[in-house]
């Protein structure tokens, strides 16, 4: 049988690999008021309960009722065939006499139809990444967080909107009478669901999931398909696309994408920046520092070192020292970047930078503009600082340009830009952008891979890497690159031309 690897595919991207994720599944207890319908006629009742008290004949029962023996006979073969008495003739008797007793189950029925509603438990399960919930299947397999780290597993995060609150609960509260009444017995199963009361505290479980990686041979996307055992699941598809999207842990940190994989920007070709070039001199550099710090490092640990050893040792780290050092040179205006790195440069433009910060980063979100970030926007308006931020892409099928900017994050720059020096915040849609850049006045530029508004770089592993540039030709070429693409330009902006 041929593995999922070998099946799937997707026309226009490469598939950059495999690996198995933990889906987290909550299992959650909800404290629920539920209403007993009635199975018994008012007059089957009464006399289960008569019964219950020591009436055990017809005529006892008849004559406690004031009713004719017919009727309670009636009902006395009504509560048979539920199985809730139990008949048997007294020989003592003479004639003999036909007597009732409850059984365990009539006992049972009667302490429940004597209540209108009670409390129960109803045990469901959520879906962590979609928030969809369903009964408990015991059949299922899952595992717990220690068991799976062990194994090296890696394991997805569940959405904060994924655990249900009473309200919403309640809103859909016909899906849950059905659950409801699949867990209640023969008896139990006319059981009516009233509301939801206590969402109680979750369990975190793990289902494993299959992972496959594809990457758009153009463009650089990322796509993922899912498989439970060999049935896709869609919506985790899409679900953890759009995390992807947004810059949220999706890869593990060992699923390597070699930076030889990079596709740079346009603009590097323009800029005639060599970036293979300038990996050779990371990774050179990189190598260097391990064997310096792995040399130091012995050195230290050694109780009675050998002269001739140390000698060798420390000839080898004063040359490495001047190899390191050549190389700092050598990247002292123009270097590569990681991933790890992209934030801090971004917040270093924006409370240092004097006069201008061009950002174009496709999609916006507040997990980057987070409180603290629109503080740091705010002082430097306050300074005079211009801020122009273009975002956007071609819009897809039934995207608008709102699903490229969150909406807290939308509506905390038009505060921004209501104060007196709010026109210098400018936020320009270009609609057209796969670009990354980032120019802090003329101290430096970034172009990368990094959607610098919407990831952090500090969440897993992600292949992005860029340049980061303080020679004055780059940076004028790139100011003039990103001027290009903002069709317009507000009246005061220090680079506008008159």
């Amino acid at each position: 049988m041929k593995s999922l690897e070998e099946t799937i595919s997707i026309p226009g991207y490469e598939m950059l690999g495999s690996y198995e994720a933990g889906v987290p599944v909550y299992n959650i207890r909800l404290r629920v008021r539920a209403r007993k319908k009635q199975i018994l006629s008012a007059l089957a009742e009464f006399t289960l309960k008569l019964i219950s008290l020591g009436a055990n004949t017809d005529s006892n029962i008849a004559n406690a009722l004031g009713l004719e023996n017919s009727f309670v006979e009636s009902s006395l073969g009504q509560l048979s065939a539920l199985q809730l008495i139990n008949a048997q003739v007294n020989n003592t008797n003479n004639p003999p006499v036909m007597q009732f007793s409850l059984t365990a189950k009539g006992k049972d029925a009667l302490n429940k139809t004597l209540m209108s509603t009670f409390d129960t438990l109803l045990p469901i399960q959520v879906d962590g990444l979609t928030g969809r919930y369903s009964t408990v299947n015991k059949d299922n397999l899952f595992w717990d967080s220690v068991e799976l780290r062990k194994n090296g597993t890696f394991l997805l995060h569940g959405s904060t909107k994924s655990r249900p609150t009473v309200e919403y609960l309640n809103a859909d509260i016909n899906n849950l009478i059905s659950m409801f009444r699949n867990q209640q017995d023969d008896l139990g199963n006319s059981d009516q669901l009233v509301e939801v009361l206590e969402v109680l505290n979750p369990k975190l479980m793990y289902k494993l999931v299959k992972i496959l990686v594809f990457r758009n041979r153009q463009e650089g996307q990322i796509k993922f398909r899912v498989f439970e055992g060999y049935e896709p699941i869609l919506e985790y598809d899409e679900k953890l696309t759009e995390r992807e999207r947004n810059g949220s842990r999706v890869i593990p940190d060992d699923f390597l994408i070699p930076q030889a994989d990079f596709t740079p920007s346009s603009l590097y070709k323009d800029l005639k920046i060599d970036i293979s070039q300038l990996q050779r001199q990371q990774a050179e550099f990189e190598n260097l520092s391990k064997e310096k710090e792995s040399l130091t490092s012995q050195g230290l640990k050694d109780d009675k070192p050998d002269p001739n050893i140390v000698t060798t040792r420390t000839l080898r780290i004063q040359e490495l020292e001047k190899a390191l050092t050549e190389l700092s040179n050598k990247q002292a205006s123009t270097r590569l970047i990681k991933a790890s790195e992209h934030f801090s440069k971004l917040k270093q433009a924006i409370t240092q930078s004097n006069n201008y910060v061009l950002i174009v980063s496709p999609w916006i979100n507040s997990d980057v503009v987070d409180d603290e970030m629109l503080i740091n926007i705010k002082d430097a308006v306050k300074r005079g600082v211009w801020i122009l931020i273009g975002y956007g892409m071609p819009l897809r099928h039934k995207e608008t340009k709102e699903d490229y900017i969150d909406s807290r994050v939308s509506d905390q720059f038009k505060n921004i830009q209501k104060t007196q020096e709010g026109k210098h915040l400018v936020l320009l849609w270009l609609g057209n952008t796969h670009e990354k850049i980032l120019v802090c006045d003329n101290v430096f530029s970034v172009v990368t891979s990094h959607n610098w508004l919407s990831y952090r770089g500090d969440r897993g592993f992600r292949s992005e890497t860029g340049t980061y540039s303080e020679d004055p030709r780059i940076i004028s070429e790139t100011i003039k690159h990103v001027l290009s693409e903002f069709k317009y330009l507000p009246d005061g902006f220090p680079l506008k031309e008159k």
